[in-house]
């Protein structure tokens, strides 16, 4: 999409043309596109269907605000939760971060959860077309009306290292006035954006703007966690966080590349690993999210003990392993590890903590498809969940070779034991969670 068209999917005329695509039932038919092609030209009414074919396929990541978002598929790929993005926000507040140059700002939800927050930004997006989309996602944040975005019509044309104003609020005394209106409740008063068309890797930011980086993650094949195939590169993200900038990355970044000077959090939603934050500072922590609210767990130096299988084992949270920040886990509740290396916890009683999703051990069977065939037969296990750790052994294919049938369920877990590979039949806790939420769980030695 260029961002003539993107211009006029945003103005009066987009709108009309989107009110009649969401009365589609399938926006991807024939039939919805016959229906918008007898009212609209054909550029505008696919840019209308694709547009509400995204929102739709958004709902379940952004929630409520996927209906009144402008989005790409790519970006919407990259998209941040809504839950995530505004805890973020918050803690770069709770830093003493005032005015931020989102280098990356893509469609603009980082930086509209820093206006809420109540940060100044200004975002620099590189495609014409979805700096459209940013600044009209961005007004969506404010009482204005913001019908037609300021891209110049040459901006495709503009030369490498050019920066040029897409939308900016205005630091006027009306401006400030809407911004006394647009308190929330609580009395913060929303941030400024300005979107910028430009390349980050030219451009200079202010020496009292931090740096915001949220990299393109994609390769030749598609969406990719590899550094190499960050956009911008790795050694530019490096160089600015290096020297204070704050960034969201893959959480399956090395702790190796880790620059001296930053912490990194590796942050969970509702039970996915969604992101690792770099920003100044020191240490390593998981950030667990959910409804329940927020829990910090602290990783320290300290590795979990080896202990014999126990009546109870846990699974920890896939932020809790990546930051390893097991060995304090294991400090706090007197857990200790299954077996060296193995990122399963195991004790004699269920420990309230969450981050931990709890099985209790009810068969200890050895590791070989003859007996474990048998067992199922016996059992008449139909339904059949196969979790590993620390095997060599395919869960799908080992499931088909055990041939499940029967009306039975059964939870199997193959792991390393101490002294040998063992199956454990186990019974998921009903409540993977528990009702207590530790608020900061760390040891102090």
């Amino acid at each position: 999409m260029d961002a003539d068209l993107a211009r006029r999917l945003v103005g009066p005329e987009g709108a009309k043309a989107l009110e009649l695509a969401e009365r589609q039932a399938d926006p991807g038919s024939l039939a919805a596109a016959t229906a918008l092609r007898r009212d609209f030209a054909p550029e505008l009414a696919a840019a209308a269907l694709e547009q509400v074919t995204l929102r739709r396929r958004a709902r379940g990541k952004l929630g409520a605000d996927a209906g009144t978002l402008f989005l790409t598929a790519d970006g919407l790929e990259q998209a941040t939760r809504p839950a995530v993005a505004r805890v973020r926000a918050q803690m770069m507040w709770d830093a003493g971060v005032r005015r931020v140059a989102d280098l990356t700002c893509g469609l603009g939800l980082d930086a509209r959860a820093m206006m809420q927050a109540g940060i100044d930004v200004r975002a620099l997006e590189l495609d014409p077309a979805t700096a459209v989309f940013a600044e009209v996602n961005l007004a969506v944040n404010r009482s204005q009306n913001v019908d037609e975005p300021t891209v110049n019509s040459d901006s495709s044309g503009s030369k490498a290292g050019e920066v040029e104003a897409v939308g900016v609020w205005e630091d006027s005394a009306d401006a400030d006035a809407d911004a006394d209106a647009d308190a929330d409740a609580d009395g913060a008063v929303p941030g400024r954006a300005e979107v910028i068309l430009a390349d980050a890797t030219t451009f200079t930011p202010d020496d009292d703007e931090t740096v915001f980086l949220d990299p393109a993650r994609r390769g030749a094949r598609g969406r990719s966690w590899r550094l190499e195939d960050l956009i911008p590169g790795w050694e530019f993200v490096r160089s600015h966080l290096e020297r204070g900038a704050w960034a969201k990355l893959g959480p399956g970044l090395p702790h190796r590349e880790i620059p001296e000077g930053c912490s990194a959090e590796w942050i969970q939603h509702d039970g996915d690993l969604v992101e690792v934050l770099l920003s100044p500072g020191s240490g390593r922590a998981a950030l667990l999210l959910d409804d329940a609210g927020a829990t910090r767990v602290f990783a320290d130096a300290m590795h979990a003990p080896v202990r014999d299988l126990g009546d109870w084992v846990a699974e920890p949270d896939p932020a809790l392993i990546r930051s390893g920040a097991l060995g304090a886990v294991a400090a706090a509740t007197g857990l200790g590890r299954i077996a060296p290396d193995i990122a399963y916890l195991t004790g004699e009683r269920r420990v309230e903590h969450p981050g931990l999703t709890w099985f209790e051990v009810r068969e200890v069977l050895p590791f070989r498809v003859k007996d474990l065939k048998a067992w199922v037969r016996e059992n008449r296990v139909g339904t059949l969940e196969i979790k590993k750790r620390g095997v060599d052994a395919d869960p799908a294919a080992l499931r088909k070779s055990l041939r499940p049938r029967g009306p039975g369920a059964a939870t199997l877990i193959i792991t390393p034991t101490t002294g040998r590979t063992s199956v454990l039949v186990v019974e998921r806790s009903q409540d993977p969670h528990l009702a207590l939420h530790l608020n900061e769980c760390q040891n102090r030695g």
